[in-house]
């Protein structure tokens, strides 16, 4: 389930399960501490039309280092960890109505923020010709028409 964009009223998520591209309010966000059943560092997204319930877990502090820096991967990796670390934290705090992307952005830091996401919180994603969430047989390379979400 990949993020693909965050921006100050939602973020652009793809569903793993069917493919489906949505766009989430930040709203239908539930930091950890909502549940006291679920585990910090962890984030439940809404359930997907298709009946998915996807979570977006940040990765262990310890966590080594990413080898592929810039990668789509080591781009969703900052994304994710800012993302949960951000929401979690709003929840803590009274005052945090901010500007998400700001946040985001602070959380990851300025010039990470500069040089791996001069385009905005955004990361673009290629799935292979053969994945079932690929419908019409390319790579997707840009966002796809959205489904209401």
């Amino acid at each position: 389930m990949p993020i693909l964009e965050i921006t100050n009223t939602h973020i652009t998520q793809r569903c793993a399960s069917c493919g489906g591209t949505f766009e989430l309010a930040l709203e239908k966000l539930v930091p950890s501490d909502a549940d006291p059943k679920r585990a910090p560092g962890i984030l439940a997204l809404p359930q997907c039309s298709c009946g998915a319930c996807e979570f977006l877990i940040r990765s262990a502090d310890k966590e080594a280092t990413q080898r592929n820096p810039g990668s789509p991967t080591h781009l969703h990796r900052l994304l994710v960890d800012a993302l949960v670390d951000t929401v979690n934290g709003r929840a803590k705090a009274d005052d945090s109505k901010g500007q998400l992307v700001d946040e985001v952005s602070s959380a990851i830091g300025a010039d990470i923020v500069a040089k791996w996401f001069p385009e905005g919180l955004k990361v673009a994603l290629s799935i292979p010709n053969d994945s079932p969430s690929n419908k019409e047989g390319k790579p997707w390379t840009t966002l796809p028409a959205l489904h209401p979400g």
